[in-house]
């Protein structure tokens, strides 16, 4: 195939416009060159599909190999980078009625692809917090994520069994994606971060005593998952 023919190949199957007559290549030939690229790409989206989001596909068995190909195929060849299909497969999964588990750990398995991506900050350690003034605005760091759990999503993953609040950190510091369930009190503070305008603020805001925040305090530091935003 010429350059020009493989232009107008590419034309027809991101923009939708039929090749030209003067192309030497029968139109028949680069509808059926379009229909191949279309099943390849769906394949290889498939399979991405499945290292991005294996807990998903775990839970949902054999039901995977219909909905992923199915949404697979809804995609090809409209979005072109595969690291960015991912998105929108929780809305699809809800949208065909796919169980509540299976949406969840989709929506937690893609913001861990996310976290991954992240850009990397160092994290605070014991002297520098030590240094802040209730000035300084703190933020968690971009690896980490506080997210919304329940007893099946940490069964899956799976994770430790959840403490006294429905909040877990998700983290990919390590490489891989972990769930670590929060207490109440590492809950209330990291609530507090987004909102809060400085040290100061997140101190007032989290309600905690002395005791509470000198013991939160120093998980963040060992856990090393805050910074300066």
């Amino acid at each position: 195939m010429s350059l020009p023919e493989h232009e107008a190949l590419l034309a027809w199957i991101l923009e939708g416009r039929p090749p030209a007559e003067q192309l030497l290549t029968p139109v028949d030939d680069l509808a059926e060159r379009l229909e191949t690229y279309r099943g390849g790409f769906s394949v290889r989206t498939f399979s991405a599909l499945g290292s991005v989001f294996p807990r998903t596909a775990r839970v949902l068995g054999e039901d995977w190999q219909l909905l992923g190909r199915r949404f697979a195929f809804s995609l090809a060849p409209a979005e072109p980078n595969l690291n960015l299909i991912g998105r929108a497969l929780p809305a699809f999964l809800r949208d065909q009625g796919a169980p509540s588990l299976a949406r969840a750990l989709a929506a937690l398995e893609w913001t861990a692809f996310e976290l991954v991506h992240a850009e990397r900050t160092s994290a605070l350690d014991a002297a520098a917090l030590a240094t802040l003034d209730e000035g300084t605005r703190l933020a968690l760091a971009p690896d980490q994520r506080r997210v919304s759990i329940d007893d099946a999503v940490l069964a899956a993953w799976p994770a430790p069994p959840r403490e006294d609040s429905t909040q877990a950190l998700l983290s990919t510091r390590s490489g891989e994606a972990t769930l670590t369930p929060l207490s109440s009190v590492q809950a209330r503070f990291l609530a507090v971060l987004d909102d809060a305008a400085n040290v100061g603020g997140v101190i007032e805001s989290a309600g905690l005593d002395a005791a509470q925040l000198g013991g939160v305090l120093a998980w963040a530091v060992d856990a090393a998952i805050l910074v300066r935003r």
